[in-house]
């Protein structure tokens, strides 16, 4: 297998580079190991660029040659993803922390609709009508219900 290699500078890759990688890529003359060699270089460049071209590889009929085509595509997508200085870090931060107020928001609206509930119920508990139903239900010898049904 090629060696692991570290997030690369996108500022040391050009357009010109991305379509040689691209022409070596989908060249029938192409040894597994240089197909390898780009795959896990594109796969550690976080450019659209680069993770386009890794997908549009893994599409094809040479992509089974690389093994691990798929952990490629994947770790591209997490490496483009990732980010890359301060700011983009208290980007990321503060949609997370946006993400998690969002799932609190939900969970107590939840709560607050389930205590609802329980309120209502209780309310309809101790309402004149449900009292007066259960009343005659057990008072006298027939049911609500038996006289309803002509009992």
């Amino acid at each position: 297998m090629t060696e692991h290699l570290s997030v690369q500078d996108p500022d040391e890759y050009s357009d010109e580079d991305m379509m040689r990688f691209a022409e070596r890529l989908f060249s029938p003359l192409t040894p597994a190991e240089e197909l390898e060699r780009i795959c896990m270089l594109l796969a550690h460049l976080p450019t659209d660029a680069a993770q386009r071209l890794l997908r549009r590889f893994r599409e094809s009929a040479r992509a089974e040659e690389v093994v691990w085509i798929e952990t490629a595509a994947e770790e591209g997508a997490f490496h483009l993803l990732e980010p890359q200085n301060d700011l983009e870090e208290q980007e990321f931060l503060t949609l997370k922390v946006i993400d998690e107020l969002e799932d609190e928001i939900l969970d107590l609206t939840a709560r607050r609709d389930e205590l609802d509930l329980q309120r209502r119920k209780s309310e309809l508990r101790g309402s004149e009508l449900v009292k007066k139903s259960v009343s005659l239900q057990t008072s006298g010898n027939e049911s609500v219900t038996d006289r309803m049904a002509g009992k």
